[in-house]
């Protein structure tokens, strides 16, 4: 699959700053810990998979759910912080980039929900519909765990996969522009962290 975000010195910069932005602020401190627990529940859903060269419905649907909840987390923290949010440009264009970017990655859980549903619904019925076995016939391709999607739906996954890339590279170089003319608005360091964070996780 796609590389991962690497531990760079441009990335160990981010991660540090947001660290110690999580040590001063209580609400960022809540947002990492229910961010740490949600990955970590998911990237061992994902690794018994793996372990028995399957990824099971239910290791798909926990990990979609957690981008949707990931992204719900981030949300209120922007709509906290709006006021501040419309004064500043720069803060709103960040946003911005951010929901873009979301609606994308939405839009995927979206339809491989409905995919996982439908499938899981012919499973349990036993019905001989020929388009809902095509789905379910799809799904049951994630048994080998090196290439674990079929062409259509790594296709789409990729495609979101570099729209993610993008969102961390482009919030990587703007946070080095607008730390030190920013750095001394709250709301600033408060959603930079909580994006950076998000994207972060979601590449990983």
């Amino acid at each position: 699959m796609s590389k991962r975000p690497t531990t760079s010195p441009i990335n160990n910069l981010h991660l540090t700053s947001y660290e110690a932005a999580c040590r001063i602020d209580i609400d960022l401190q809540s947002f990492d810990t229910t961010l740490q627990t949600r990955t970590r529940n998911v990237i061992h859903s994902l690794a018994q998979g793996v372990e028995v060269k399957a990824l099971s419905f239910e290791s798909l649907k926990q990990t979609t759910e957690c981008l949707l909840e990931l992204n719900q987390e981030v949300v209120k923290v922007i709509l906290d912080c709006k006021k501040d949010i419309w004064k500043n440009q720069e803060l709103f264009d960040l946003v911005e980039e951010y929901f873009d970017n979301s609606l994308k990655t939405l839009d995927f859980c979206a339809a491989l929900e409905k995919c996982l549903k439908r499938a899981r619904l012919e499973e349990e019925n036993g019905n001989g519909n020929e388009k809902y076995s095509k789905a379910l016939e799809e799904l049951r391709n994630f048994k080998d765990a090196g290439d674990p999607f079929t062409d259509e739906f790594f296709q789409v996954f990729q495609n979101v996969y570099l729209h993610q890339m993008q969102m961390l590279e482009k919030l990587q170089l703007k946070k080095i522009k607008l730390d030190k003319k920013l750095k001394y608005i709250q709301s600033w360091r408060k959603i930079s962290s909580i994006i950076f964070a998000a994207t972060f996780a979601a590449v990983l």
